[in-house]
């Protein structure tokens, strides 16, 4: 596996052409609609692993409240120029997905991460990381 910078690198060094290459993928377009889908009834959604905002923005245009979380200053960079005219609703954070992220727990009803496991070191830890900032005060994960 690689280590944690090698992963950014290569994201940095392909986000200028991410979006031309995966919008080609029917899997990744498929997946992209099915999170939009299960995420219908939301209102305030974790994008983590936001890259350039291939799901970050039809969430804004359904009106939608969205924290975007990515790594890769690139991809960032992608990603704030394609949501700009969303700003009252959208945040980026830049952050390593394999550390906690410093949110309440209960902030979102909503968490989406679209083709980020594979690129994380510890998949159940990422998982269970975003899935607590769903839950309220008294919940737990059974």
């Amino acid at each position: 596996m690689k280590p944690p910078q090698q992963k950014i690198a290569h994201f940095d060094d392909h986000a200028r052409f991410y979006d031309i290459v995966i919008k080609t993928n029917p899997r990744y377009l498929a997946m992209l609609d099915f999170h939009l889908a299960s995420l219908d009834a939301c209102d305030d959604v974790l994008d983590s692993g936001a890259g350039t905002g291939n799901l970050t923005l039809p969430l804004l245009q359904r009106g939608k409240r969205v924290c975007a979380v990515d790594n890769s200053d690139d991809m960032i960079t992608q990603l704030r120029e394609k949501c700009k005219e969303y700003s009252s609703r959208f945040e980026i954070r830049k952050r390593d997905l394999t550390q906690p992220l410093d949110f309440p727990d209960g902030s979102f009803d909503g968490t989406a991460s679209c083709y980020v496991v594979p690129y994380v070191n510890e998949p159940v830890y990422f998982s269970e990381n975003c899935s607590i900032l769903l839950l309220f005060p008294n919940d737990k994960l059974n």
